[in-house]
């Protein structure tokens, strides 16, 4: 969720970004019971009525073991509304198995990857049968600003119109009404 947070209502990213919050699946709701829900089979059945993806959403599913049924239900799901489907998550995980009924990956359902390339138990440092300096969230953060830049980038050499958020603390942006455009499916 941290790294959803990240790219939402931030200046200088895209405005059309909509974090998908279940509150059953956030660690402030329990770590333990969040770590559980993640890895239930058919988990987010009975929220698929609440996620509204249609062809013009992009979604991008976050999961660095790419293994659990919940991040796989969400690009189904996704996949099913016809929305473009992307991956964050490391390739080094590729040969743990898959807990999902269908014995598929999230690299083997969604349409694009975006590999971390986060060894194995996310630390980078060790000592001795510790391994710590977890760097998941600081290297999902950066390919996310990364790609929503490369977007930025692309569509400005269009000619778009690019719907950027201007810092709210330095006054003269355009947010109020970037915010009018799209909130009616993003709650700001």
């Amino acid at each position: 969720m941290l790294l959803a947070q990240e790219c939402y209502y931030r200046a200088g990213g895209l405005v059309p970004v909509k974090p998908i919050h279940i509150e059953s699946l956030m660690l402030h709701q329990g770590a333990r019971q969040s770590s559980q829900n993640e890895k239930k089979q058919a988990f987010l059945a009975s929220y698929k009525d609440q996620l509204q993806f249609d062809d013009r959403d992009v979604c991008i599913i976050i999961s660095t073991s790419a293994n659990n049924p919940a991040p796989i239900d969400m690009a189904i799901y996704a996949k099913e509304a016809g929305a473009l489907t992307i991956s964050l998550q490391s390739l080094e995980y590729q040969h743990q198995p898959s807990r999902h009924p269908s014995g598929k990956r999230l690299e083997q359902v969604v349409d694009e990857v975006l590999n971390t390339h986060v060894p194995l138990g996310d630390g980078v440092l060790s000592v001795d049968q510790l391994q710590y300096a977890p760097v998941s969230t600081v290297l999902g953060a950066t390919l996310l600003n990364a790609l929503f830049a490369q977007i930025i980038e692309l569509m400005h050499a269009q000619g778009a119109r690019v719907p950027v958020f201007g810092s709210s603390n330095l006054g003269g942006n355009n947010n109020d009404a970037l915010i009018d455009q799209y909130g009616q499916r993003i709650h700001f």
